[in-house]
């Protein structure tokens, strides 16, 4: 348990001297949200999430996971009903004070002054009266030590060099000394009036309250969150959303949730409006409409006649939902994987798909030539010599399996013993799988967490449930190269790609984390060993020259795994490693990948 030796405050964003933090880009000036306009706006928000549940330091009590929960539901209402795609979001789950500073420098790349940045922070923080100097606490924080404290001028350094049009803080904390120059929760504006307030530059601070510690379970994120899903307006400024929910959270909490003016920003009185996504359920209904029309083509013509399909599609003439040319067209190219005549999705390289049972992101590499080995100083005897190999087209998945994608698995196969080892230790003190009342559950925050403590048999088995495999060793280095020269999958700069024995503070990360590397694919360097299907030959190299779809599989006690884990040196996580060990060896550090050839 950990102790409770100093005040801990939930903090957020900042400071006397007031800023704020960075990610977004290119935005227009406010039109009604339909066509193209809506598309365009869309491109123009953007999100960082910073949640800090886990302390990594005994001094510091943990806040049982709801900093994530409350930031990835805050996701998910300004994604589904709110023009934010998923793609302009930066999540941040128990980060150090390297990750957040790494993610403000990643911000000032993407940022433009036309852009819209919404931050949103919560964790522990603390403020020091005498000096009325306030910091976040980043995951990796001691007591004793504050090098990894961030102090507000940091923060304040970093958000300043962040250009955005509109930038709101919405801080589930307390913050120190006075962040705002007014607090005035501007009421009742629509239409033109939200234009006006957007073509305004704005530097505004929602937070849940002054200088009190705020409780673990937040009543002012659950009244924003009622907020955003209950609105029916096309538009809700950061004024109004804080009128809404300043009454009742002060009625239901000891804050007293503030609004303002971040001081010496560049505010000139405009606000951030969130824009609702439009039409959402008519263009469902029209979906389903064109659908009746297309299996109605595939019933008249048969399965296999696309193009008897598409007339039938195209004619409708007896119905009075008949669906407009253009909207014909639209359909058919976000619909193509289904819709080709072969029945078979569209296979070109980095072209992404869902595997169907599993629910994985999978994306295709194209296939093709590549140098396998390595002649690189750390390279061990078996990494040579380096030669030539083809690999077929094949599909390998975005990330590491996670945990909530086995659980799927184990509830619908249990955990089932193979060679004398069951697929997934769920006994060890490391797994991040329990099972409750028969049912097999993530445990709290590590659903997007790699899977771990599974035997090479768990993870082969899962593969066949999906209808796949596991990538074979030449497969698992072409896509980890992606057609590239780097040392590590996706750059020179292992800190960029990977977490290792010097970043991952002696644990495993969520996915989709560190920069991905030209196949659009995460964590191939680092985070957890990867099992392979091939059984491991040291001299293998020297037999697979100039092949095509080389695997060894013929008898042997060990199976190759790459990658490299959390626990490694960086010689370990280049992507030319090779490693083994027995398929009924689990642990801590060892996971796996899906892949696909049909």
């Amino acid at each position: 348990m950990k102790k409770k030796t100093f005040l801990v405050m939930a903090i957020i964003f900042i400071f006397a001297t007031g800023n704020l933090f960075p990610q977004q880009r290119g935005i227009k000036p406010v039109k009604e949200v339909t066509g193209q306009d809506k598309t365009e706006i869309e491109n123009c928000y953007y999100m960082l999430l910073i949640a800090v549940s886990d302390y990594q330091s005994d001094d510091i009590n943990d806040l049982d996971g709801n900093p994530i929960k409350d930031a990835e539901k805050l996701e998910k209402v300004l994604t589904e009903k709110y023009c934010f795609n998923k793609s302009n979001v930066k999540m941040l789950r128990n980060p150090t004070r390297r990750d957040i500073i790494r993610a403000f420098d990643d911000m000032k790349t993407k940022v433009t002054k036309k852009d819209n940045l919404l931050i949103f922070f919560a964790g522990h923080g603390f403020y020091e009266k005498q000096n009325e100097i306030g910091y976040w606490l980043p995951a990796d924080v001691e007591k004793k030590y504050t090098d990894a404290w961030l102090y507000n001028s940091v923060l304040v350094d970093n958000i300043n060099k962040i250009k955005s049009k509109h930038t709101l803080l919405i801080s589930d904390a307390c913050f120190s000394g006075s962040i705002f120059k007014t607090r005035d929760p501007f009421k009742g504006e629509e239409g033109k009036a939200y234009k006006k307030k957007y073509n305004l530059m704005s530097r505004k601070a929602i937070t849940s309250g002054a200088l009190k510690t705020v409780p673990n379970e937040s009543v002012f994120i659950k009244y924003i969150l009622k907020k955003l899903n209950e609105n029916s307006n096309n538009y809700i400024s950061a004024s109004q959303l804080f009128s809404a929910i300043e009454l009742p959270v002060g009625n239901n909490s000891e804050n007293t949730p503030q609004y303002g003016v971040i001081k010496n920003t560049g505010d000139e009185g405009g606000d951030f409006i969130f824009i609702k996504r439009k039409n959402d359920d008519e263009k469902e209904k029209k979906q389903d409409e064109y659908q009746k029309f297309y299996n109605k083509g595939l019933i008249h013509f048969g399965n296999n006649n696309f193009a008897g399909a598409i007339i039938e599609f195209t004619n409708a003439k007896n119905s009075k939902n008949k669906p407009k040319d253009t909207d014909v067209e639209e359909w058919i190219k976000s619909s193509k994987q289904k819709l080709r005549g072969d029945n078979k999705p569209d296979k070109t390289a980095g072209t992404k798909f869902t595997n169907v049972k599993s629910g994985c992101q999978m994306v295709w590499t194209g296939g093709g030539q590549f140098k396998m080995g390595s002649n690189d100083s750390e390279a061990d005897s078996d990494e040579k010599p380096v030669h030539t190999v083809t690999v077929g087209n094949f599909a390998i998945s975005q990330t590491e399996i996670t945990n909530s994608q086995y659980c799927k698995f184990l509830n619908d196969k249990g955990n089932q013993t193979e060679g004398g080892e069951t697929w997934l230790d769920i006994n060890d003190v490391h797994c991040q799988i329990e099972k409750r009342n028969g049912t097999f559950y993530p445990k709290s925050g590590n659903g997007n967490y790699p899977v771990i403590e599974v035997t090479w048999y768990g993870a082969r088995a899962y593969c066949k449930w999906a209808g796949g495999r596991l990538p074979t060793e030449a497969e698992w280095e072409f896509a980890a190269k992606a057609g590239s020269n780097y040392k590590y999958s996706g750059s020179n700069n292992i800190d960029d790609v990977a977490w290792y024995d010097s970043n991952s503070g002696s644990g495993t990360h969520e996915v989709e984390q560190k920069q991905a590397n030209g196949f659009g694919l995460y964590d191939m360097s680092g985070n957890v060993w990867e099992w392979c299907e091939d059984v491991f030959k040291s001299d293998f190299y020297s037999q697979s020259k100039n092949s095509t779809n080389p695997i060894y599989a013929k008898s042997g006690s060990y199976r190759v795994m790459r990658g490299g884990a959390w626990s490694n040196r960086s010689k370990r996580c280049r992507s030319a490693n090779r490693y083994n060990l027995t398929p009924s060896v689990s642990n801590g550090y060892i996971g796996f990948r899906l892949a696909e050839t049909n």
